[in-house]
This record gives C-alpha cells, structure tokens and sequence, in this order.
C-alpha cells in the first residue's frame, strides 16, 4: 500500500508544474546612473532571432534609437511597481529630449499576449511575460511607425530583486536594423517621485 501511495505522489509531483518563484517587485524605485550601463553592439544585423521571433524591417529604419545614456533618458527615470497574484503594473516616469514623460505597461503572468505602450513611449510593445528563477522576463516586438514607415525591434527584459530586496536591475536587449543595444539599469528603493 506505502508504494502505491509513493508511486501516485510521485507521479503528480512529474505531472503538475510546480509553481515559479515569484519576487515582489512593488515599489518606487529611482535609477542609479553611475552602476547602469548602454552597449550598442554590432551595427546592420538583420536576421537576429529573439524568443519574440525575427527582425521585420517593412519599410525604410528610423532613427537610431534615443540614447539613454547617464546624461539623457536614464538621468531620471523612476519606477513605480505595483504587483498583484495574477499581473503587475509598471510606471515609468522619465525625462526624454527636455520633456517629461510617463509609460504605463501592465504584464499578466498568465502567458497571454499583453499590448502595451513601449517602455520608452515610442510606438506599441506586444508581449509575454513569465518568470523564471524568480526573475520576471517580458520578451515581445516593439512597433514603431514613423515618416519613413514601419519598424520592429525585438526586445527582452528581465527584473530581478537583489536579496536585500534593496535593489532592482532591469536588463533589456533590443534588436533593431541599426544593431543590438544592451541596457543594464540599476534601480534603488525609493519614497516615490
């Protein structure tokens, strides 16, 4: 009989995923310049393959783009997180070309297809969110339509908590027709803007 109960016990524990680790990634957080990073890498790759699928370039590329360097975009960006059971609710409050700006993106962790507004307002981001290792991973296609057509970028981002739960890092790989940039965008907990 105790074999039986085993071999059903562990027949379930194969059969039923076991639920991912899930950080708490709540709060407001406020960007550190001087431990965040840009890398623009390999200028002209075409055929890059993400999880989200390949570059589509339809018409003529737009601009590169902004540079979110320590003394642009990143200079004040801040994060406000909001998590729940079933989603969560990113704001980010930035400074862009002299003008503030405000993105809010919403992520089910269902693994259904969410549509958002980009992370960095231009154009829409359509993606799937997942944990894993207790990391949060978006990975879609950012939409872009300009005067001179329409472009995809593929773009990934992952969140993970440091073990403090005192810092957040957000890494995020964006291929484009220009090439690859790598961000690394080092957050600390803030009291909110």
């Amino acid at each position: 009989m105790n074999i039986v109960v085993w071999f059903v016990s562990a027949a379930m524990a194969l059969a039923a995923p076991a639920a991912e680790k899930r950080a708490d990634l709540g709060g407001n957080w406020a960007l550190v310049p001087d431990r965040s990073e840009m890398e623009q890498v390999a200028p002209g790759i075409r055929n890059l393959h993400i999880d989200a699928g390949p570059i589509t370039v339809v018409e003529d590329a737009p601009p590169p783009l902004p540079d979110p360097s320590p003394a642009g975009f990143m200079s004040s960006l801040r994060l406000e997180i909001t998590q729940t059971g079933d989603r969560i609710r990113i704001v980010r409050r930035f400074t862009l070309d002299g003008e503030r700006r405000t993105v809010t993106q919403e992520f089910a962790f269902d693994g259904g297809r969410c549509l958002n507004l980009a992370s960095d307002g231009r154009g829409e981001y359509a993606s799937r969110t997942e944990w894993k290792k207790g990391k949060l991973l978006t990975a879609g296609i950012q939409s872009i339509s300009t005067g001179h057509g329409r472009v995809e970028h593929n773009v990934q981002e992952e969140f993970s908590l440091s073990r403090d739960r005192r810092t957040l890092t957000v890494k995020t790989l964006i291929a484009t027709p220009e090439g690859l940039v790598k961000l690394k965008q080092v957050f600390i907990r803030d009291r909110g803007p």
